[in-house]
């Protein structure tokens, strides 16, 4: 019952605020790391792609923006050879946000990112374990922390940077690398419908 009042109180919000719809696309720097025996260690960066869209309530200066998104996550790192490995993720996400002034269409925001996993491959681990499939033993939600700021452009375009912060170890337990997570550096294009 809770829930239901929740969705109507929702909905009843979303039709009398100020809203739209916004398309982005854009991409990321990945890393990973790892903490070993109390020294962390960093893998290298790959570029990774985004696109979503979300529904961005307007209430004055703050801002409520649920939301889904198609993201590519992935890091190099070496192991006598240089290996990759890729994640697919399909992401929900809700950010709270404060617009400076009507002057200055800049919106600081923060919120949290729930992936969950469609597909992933670890070149080195299946190098090294033949048995080892990387979709079976990552696991399946990864939750992050988005911080960022997006800048509107003429009322309609969307220019963004955002940080993603992952709380979530990649491997399951006893699995993989012990203590894996995501980071990822976001640059984002967009428009408002």
């Amino acid at each position: 019952m809770k829930k239901l009042l929740l969705l109507v109180l929702v909905c009843g919000l979303s039709l009398t605020l100020s809203a739209s719809i916004h398309v982005f696309a854009g991409m990321n720097a990945n890393m990973a790391a790892f903490d070993a025996g109390g020294a962390v260690y960093a893998t290298e960066s790959a570029l990774g792609f985004q696109g979503g869209v979300s529904y961005i309530m307007d209430m004055g200066h703050f801002m409520i923006e649920p939301g889904v998104r198609f993201n590519t996550r992935g890091f190099s790192y070496t192991g006598g050879g240089d290996y990759n490995f890729n994640a697919y993720y399909a992401d929900i996400f809700g950010r709270f946000g404060y617009t400076i002034s009507d002057n200055l269409p800049l919106t600081g925001y923060a919120g949290l990112s729930v992936g969950f996993l469609l597909s992933a491959k670890d070149e080195l681990l299946e190098f090294l374990y033949p048995s080892f499939k990387t979709t079976d033993d990552t696991n399946a939600v990864n939750v992050g922390l988005l911080v960022g700021a997006r800048y509107v452009i003429g009322e309609k375009f969307t220019f963004g940077a955002e940080y993603d912060y992952g709380f979530t170890d990649i491997y399951e337990e006893n699995k993989g690398w012990k203590g894996l997570k995501f980071y990822s550096a976001n640059v984002l294009l967009g428009y408002l419908f």
